[in-house]
């Protein structure tokens, strides 16, 4: 009843809120699940494989539980900047600063380079974390099970276009 509803949150925004906080911590739980592996340190891996390790599992996420992946859809495309702006604060803001000490790290030892400003590749890379299901949705390709070859195909183009860029590769002893 709406005497109940309201017991429990003050607005329907509130109960909005609420269950997009409940939505990301079962996101945060189950790709820290996934992720924490006592034999592989987070430090010997590059920032391309703990880039394409989050997007996997995000996928993998996304394909278990397609209701959740709906609705963060739905999240992502807010378009009212008050609500967006609450959500942030809700959920927190994926920002570059994610990657900031990964990016360091990368660039100190020489996997990305070092002409660009660190808070430009930091933001690159959460930007390419975050947007990758609006990228394959953007080719036809919809987030579910019967496309998880095709997800995880286009996910090694995604990162190597990254980690590579657009440059024609020279071919294994051919000589420059």
């Amino acid at each position: 009843s709406k005497g109940t509803f309201y017991h429990y949150f003050k607005s329907k925004e509130d109960l909005y809120l609420e269950l997009v906080k409940r939505v990301a911590e079962k996101k945060i739980e189950y790709i820290k699940g996934k992720s924490q592996s006592p034999d592989v340190s987070i430090e010997s891996l590059t920032i391309f494989e703990i880039l394409f390790q989050q997007i996997r599992t995000s996928m993998e996420f996304a394909l278990k539980y397609p209701q959740y992946a709906a609705f963060g859809i739905r999240i992502a495309n807010e378009t009212n900047m008050e609500i967006k702006e609450k959500l942030k604060s809700v959920i927190g803001n994926i920002s570059g600063d994610y990657f900031k000490d990964m990016v360091k790290r990368n660039v100190e030892n020489g996997v990305i380079r070092d002409d660009i400003p660190y808070d430009i590749l930091s933001g690159l890379f959460s930007f390419m974390l975050v947007n990758y299901t609006d990228f394959i949705s953007s080719l036809g390709v919809n987030i579910h099970n019967d496309n998880k070859e095709k997800i995880y195909q286009y996910l090694e183009y995604y990162i190597s276009f990254l980690e590579n860029g657009l440059k024609r590769q020279t071919s294994i002893g051919a000589s420059e």
